[in-house]
């Protein structure tokens, strides 16, 4: 199933001239985006970065079947649907001359808000998976809607099933599609604006006849790399709590010990617990579990290091991390040790080389063993 990393490509306000810019400076060959038509209601554009720099553009049309790219073309149920077939089918999608064109990466559109409400392009599927795993009525999400592009959906976990509420955008308006006059239906000039409203007053979002309440925001931690300066901005902001006022960095550390504390009940951490491993760990409560640690092998010393493997659950995506703490006097050498095994190519401190009254040696100037010679540089 594709993921965020491959359904971000629809741009909800992009005009043609500004597609084929976009594409200029941040695309590759076989970069591409969709975009609505400016010309025809219900139809969009795939436009694709070619091997020669120029842009071509293809018209999708969507029909009560689906999305197609014209008569006696294969019809799919969703856009994402259609794209994910051509960039794994390469070949059949052609010029009228005949030429492939090839479908590599996509060049991803800008999020709605960086509020953790908003899961992204996530499939209907995988919101109900999300939803039913929680208990609470009235937990809720929204999420890029897959039938109408540009569209998004507020899905609200009910007594017996999770109710969908639709959301449109239009002339830079937001608003929850339903029946009514205009000057009846609230609008608003954001995602959040719509979303805090519905939440502060506690109205009932009526669909069909039937009312729900937004009770609390079901929450995800995921976001663009290029957004990271965005995403920091927004954490650091104050936000409002039973406890008075903390930043989202505080916030997402208290979740993060909560969910620690839950997987300790699956996971175990016998071996950093170890009487001879305590002087190798930098705080007695952060420890690897056992299932996933870094063993240290064919070495002399120990086999046991404060690290954990770290495989993310993306699919064809071959990297691996390792989550390890700071290198201290005596695990200097157990540090390198492992670098060295486990083929690592790039290693980014995240703390800082003292914290409180616990110090990291941090990774010295130059440093040779046996196995392995490092020299550090500094970069402007």
């Amino acid at each position: 199933m594709a993921g965020r990393l491959t359904r971000g490509f629809f741009h909800r306000d992009l005009s043609g001239i500004e597609a084929e810019k976009l594409l200029q400076e941040k695309g590759i060959p076989g970069s591409f985006l969709v975009r609505p038509s400016t010309t025809k209601s219900d139809a969009y554009v795939l436009s694709v970065r070619r091997a020669n720099g120029e842009i071509t553009h293809i018209r999708i049309q969507r029909t009560n079947d689906g999305f197609d790219l014209g008569e006696r073309q294969e019809c799919f149920s969703t856009l994402y649907d259609m794209i994910e077939h051509y960039r794994q089918n390469v070949g059949e999608l052609r010029e009228k001359n005949n030429e492939i064109i090839e479908l590599t990466v996509p060049i991803l559109a800008q999020m709605p808000t960086l509020e953790k409400y908003y899961h992204g392009p996530i499939s209907h599927s995988q919101t109900e998976s999300i939803l039913n795993a929680c208990d609470q009525i009235g937990l809720f999400l929204v999420r890029d809607s897959e039938t109408i592009p540009g569209d998004y959906v507020i899905c609200v976990k009910t007594q017996n099933d999770i109710a969908n509420i639709k959301i449109k955008c239009l002339n830079g308006e937001w608003f929850l599609d339903g029946k009514g006059r205009r000057e009846q239906i609230d609008r608003f000039k954001s995602l959040d604006d719509l979303i805090h409203f519905y939440l502060k007053h506690n109205i009932l979002v009526a669909t069909n006849g039937t009312a729900f309440r937004l009770v609390q925001p079901c929450t995800a931690n995921w976001f663009h790399a290029r957004d990271i300066h965005q995403r920091c901005e927004h954490l650091s902001k104050l936000v409002p709590t039973q406890h008075g006022h903390r930043t989202g960095f505080s916030l997402e550390f208290e979740l993060l010990n909560q969910q620690s504390e839950c997987k300790s009940l699956m996971y175990h951490k016998r071996h950093g617990e170890k009487l001879e491993n305590r002087t190798r760990n930098r705080f007695k409560n952060i420890l690897p579990y056992d299932e996933t640690r870094v063993i240290l092998k064919n070495y002399s010393i120990t086999d046991y290091i404060n690290a954990n493997h770290i495989r993310p659950p993306i699919e064809n995506i071959g990297r691996g991390y390792i989550a390890a703490q700071g290198p201290l006097t005596a695990t200097i050498n157990d540090f390198w040790y492992m670098v060295q095994q486990e083929m690592v190519k790039c290693i980014v401190m995240i703390t800082r080389e003292t914290e409180g009254m616990k110090r990291s040696i941090g990774y010295g100037n130059s440093i040779e063993f046996d196995y392995l010679f490092i020299m550090r540089k500094m970069l402007a």
